[in-house]
């Protein structure tokens, strides 16, 4: 398996060309390779998204809930292959990376629901750690 940064809408290696190999931890197998990226890669993607901002901001809040629904439904779709890929890297039982996914999912079509109802407001949020808050201003 091999990765990729996604910048500014591109998947891409890092900047230096290195590469570091990801060891499943149980078998000691390379399982692939991740970009190793350095400081010119954190430069591009900070100006990548300081370019974009504007445009996410700008963008209506139906419309950013129905991005991050779309999202928790590819993870939803792909959770199988994400669970195993924890695993490989990881090392971690396939049901514990599962459960990680699952949380992965629900989390993020949560956040897709609250958009809609932001309200400007001190709300509980769901947290498998225990009670959690959050402080919800609206800023356009």
């Amino acid at each position: 398996m091999e990765a990729a940064m996604l910048i500014g809408g591109e998947w891409r290696q890092a900047a230096a060309g290195e590469e570091i190999e990801v060891v499943n931890p149980a078998t000691e197998e390379v399982v692939g390779t991740v970009p190793a990226g350095d400081a010119t890669d954190v430069a591009m993607a900070v100006e990548n998204a300081k370019r974009a901002f504007p445009g996410w901001a700008a963008t209506d809040v139906e419309q950013r809930a129905h991005i991050l629904s779309q999202a928790a439904t590819l993870i939803e779709e792909c959770a199988g292959e994400l669970a195993a890929t924890l695993t490989a890297e990881q090392g971690k039982p396939l049901a514990e990376a599962r459960g990680e996914i699952n949380h992965l999912a629900h989390g993020v079509r949560y956040y897709a629901e609250a958009a809609t109802k932001v309200r400007g407001a001190y709300q509980e949020l769901p947290s498998a750690l225990g009670p959690s808050y959050g402080m919800v201003i609206r800023r356009p």
